[in-house]
């Protein structure tokens, strides 16, 4: 008993030397070799350049910014580039791109490159379908990729600059004049700006040699041609306020003075004083009452008896100084609105005749079956009364006017309408592959060979074990 079990134990100790010695030296070996410290059989670079550099930059370097949009940019950015590989024996080639263009055959198998471009901050816009550069100076990246063998590739780059600048608008001229050069002013004694400019047009003229037919009716304040140029800048004319409104034209025959982009032009026109002005207005009267009858007093939780939103088929009669009349019928009003303090209020318009400025009339809501008018032409305003029933021994007169013409300068409660215009460097190669690929130490190996090791160990002594109960 005893003696067999120590030949087992024996045979169990030599088989453990004879599996882990030879590991332990392959293990040693692979690392030696592959520290480098054992060099001979290691295969050689099979890339031979040693860099790449830009010997004459390309025809053009200075674009204008309609140029980059263009589908011939990139090839202007190769036209007449010139270049030279230094390689690792001392020696170099150079290589002209008008006469090989992008691609390179080294004459080996699979020995060949690519060469391709690209620009630092460019962007695409996809709904012109362009290129797009900002003014001023870009780096522009050359970039080799050689096929050195068919497995193994290499980068190198070299880099230019280019310059996109815009052009200058050196002049601008009337060609047409605007279809108001005669024109009034509104109540407040302001003008419109674009009411003096449509129907304008004007040749634009740029130091690159070329012009533009400008028309404010198919442009608005910035000319077409500005989006494709990269010119910043809108028509204006001097003296306009940031509501778009002149303030302080004078009376009578006058100068205007458009600019664009700093250069300028100038237009003569009359300005005449409003006629609510010269006429004013010296009485209002409440006509006509709405068609609607009203039954019950207006609240802001019922709006259904809002007088502001009722005001068809009503007549306001307007007095002038000269004894002149104007009967102005409601309609509709352009939209229903809320004051400041939740009070109903709705805007109307009216044209005393078809050339004529509109009249803006404001119909507020007071409750009690009272509203109020305030007109823009005038500082006069008409409180009225819509009730149709009274009660007791003093019946209501229906329609009743209530100081028709008190004159005020009441602050406005209509929200505030828009009052606008509808050298060359070379790097050492990037190496995407060298040829010796990832080397294995044995650890895996190791590993895998002591685990067998164990588990036939293992198994041996389970079989002793069992022996050794049956004897």
């Amino acid at each position: 008993m005893k003696k067999r079990t120590k030949i087992l134990s024996i045979m169990l100790a030599l088989m453990l030397t004879a599996t882990l010695v030879p590991t332990a030296l392959v293990q040693a070996f692979a690392s030696d070799y592959y520290s480098g410290k054992s060099t001979p059989d290691e295969p050689e670079n099979d890339d031979y350049i040693e860099s790449f550099e830009i010997t004459k930059a390309p025809d053009k370097t200075e674009f204008y910014y309609s140029e980059v949009k263009k589908e011939d940019f990139f090839n202007k950015l190769y036209d007449g580039l010139e270049f030279r590989f230094n390689m690792k024996d001392g020696s170099s080639i150079d290589y002209s791109y008008n006469e090989t263009g992008d691609y390179i055959d080294f004459g080996g198998i699979d020995d060949y490159g690519y060469l391709s471009v690209d620009v630092d901050d460019i962007e695409y816009d996809s709904y012109d379908e362009c290129y797009i550069l900002s003014p001023g100076k870009h780096t522009v990246r050359y970039t080799f990729t050689h096929y050195a063998t068919a497995f193994n590739t290499y980068d190198y780059t070299a880099t230019k600059e280019i310059n996109v600048i815009v052009p200058e608008l050196t002049s601008i001229e009337i060609t047409k004049a605007p279809d108001n050069t005669t024109i009034e002013k509104y109540y407040d004694g302001y003008v419109w700006a674009d009411d003096l400019m449509e129907g304008l047009e004007m040749l634009l003229t740029f130091d690159d040699s070329t012009t533009y037919n400008y028309s404010y009716d198919e442009d608005f304040e910035v000319p077409a041609c500005f989006y494709e140029k990269g010119i910043d800048g809108e028509l204006k004319i001097q003296g306009t306020d940031e509501d778009g409104t002149l303030n302080n034209l004078p009376l009578g025959e006058t100068e205007i003075t458009y600019e664009l982009s700093g250069c300028t032009a100038t237009q003569k026109i009359t300005v005449l004083e409003n006629e609510f002005i010269l006429n004013p207005i010296t009485k209002l009267e409440l006509t006509k009452l709405p068609d609607k009858e009203f039954s019950a007093p207006y609240t802001k939780e019922d709006e259904s008896n809002s007088i502001a939103y009722n005001m068809k088929g009503a007549e306001l009669t307007i007095s002038r100084k000269n004894g002149e009349k104007n009967v102005i019928t409601f309609s509709e009003g352009i939209y229903k609105g809320h004051d400041d303090d939740g009070n109903a209020f709705a805007p109307y318009v009216y044209f005393t005749d078809p050339n004529s400025k509109p009249i803006f009339i404001n119909v507020k809501d007071l409750g009690d079956y009272k509203a109020v008018f305030r007109l823009e032409i005038t500082d006069l305003t008409l409180e009225f009364s819509v009730k149709n029933t009274g009660t007791g021994d003093t019946p209501a007169t229906p329609g009743e006017v209530i100081n028709p013409t008190t004159p005020s300068n009441p602050s406005s409660t209509v929200p505030a309408s828009s009052q606008g215009s509808t050298s060359a460097t070379s790097d050492t190669p990037a190496n995407g592959n060298t040829g010796n690929g990832a080397v294995a130490t044995g650890n895996a190996a190791v590993s895998a060979i002591l685990l067998s090791v164990l588990l036939l160990a293992a198994g041996v002594m389970a079989v002793i074990g069992r022996k050794k109960r049956f004897f």
